[in-house]
């Protein structure tokens, strides 16, 4: 492999590009460094993050970065936007597109979300209870103490349907369920359509359960992580060929992504 097969960079934020540095709202010098370099070679990057694209307008504008992201990706895709002479340039187009099928997906679950939140509440299960906060379809819940069990067997049916999947899949005592077309995997796919590169010319890069849609390698031939990602992610990651750094946060991702140029992984 050369890096000339390399196009696309696309990686998340808190926990891999930022952590272990103040002030933490700015990219390390290394990594920065490393984004530029990657522009002066023709590779193209981009957030996919849960970040508004407001901060991380701020974010690349206070890291000193002489390049700029292809695609700003916030509020795990429902956000997009790009950076033009200075300004920040927000796709309402794509934001309209989100709330349509918003819309479209209140319509098509509303019966089974009533359902299962009604029992919930007739079973006394929780005693926090959030629906379509921000329009986005999204549940959170809290579970009663010893209820745990019975409140995730309430929702399984609308997970085991896959109208909706949960932000950690490890059903704690609060969940927070996001429609299935809110995930970092379908922010991937829209943005390497809009970059026209494909799955087998990108990296992606992220640490924790909700990066876990993107960390595909149907969508991406390098799958890399940072030493502090979650045990779970890094098995994933190998399981797929991909890199488990040896270093933290960024300084990892440096660490992979200069592997991958050198044609060493």
């Amino acid at each position: 492999m050369t890096d000339s097969d390399v196009k696309l960079f696309v990686f998340d934020l808190d926990g891999t590009a930022l952590g272990g540095h103040e002030p933490y709202a700015r990219f390390p010098r290394p990594f920065a460094r490393l984004l530029d370099d990657l522009d002066r070679r023709g590779v193209r990057w981009a957030t996919n993050t849960t970040w508004s694209v407001e901060n991380q307008f701020h974010l690349v504008a206070d890291s000193g970065l002489r390049s700029r992201p292809a695609v700003l990706t916030g509020s795990t895709g429902r956000a997009m936007a790009t950076i033009r002479g200075g300004r920040l340039c927000i796709d309402r187009r794509h934001e309209r597109r989100v709330l349509a099928r918003d819309r479209r997906f209140r319509r098509k679950h509303a019966p089974a979300v009533r359902e299962a939140l009604g029992r919930l509440l007739a079973e006394d299960l929780i005693d926090r209870l959030a629906l379509n906060r921000f329009e986005q379809n999204m549940i959170t819940f809290g579970c009663r103490r010893g209820c745990r069990k019975r409140a995730w067997e309430v929702v399984e049916p609308l997970l085991r349907s896959r109208a909706y999947h949960p932000w950690d899949p490890h059903r704690p005592a609060s969940g927070t369920l996001l429609p299935d077309y809110m995930n970092k995997g379908e922010a991937l796919r829209v943005i390497q359509r809009r970059v026209k590169v494909g799955p087998g010319e990108t990296i992606v890069a992220g640490d924790a359960r909700n990066d876990r849609h993107m960390l595909d390698p149907s969508l991406a031939r390098w799958l890399v992580c940072p030493a502090n990602a979650a045990e779970e992610v890094k098995a994933r990651v190998r399981a797929a060929g991909g890199i488990v750094a040896r270093r933290r946060y960024s300084w990892g991702l440096v660490e992979a992504v200069r592997r991958i140029l050198a044609g060493k992984a």
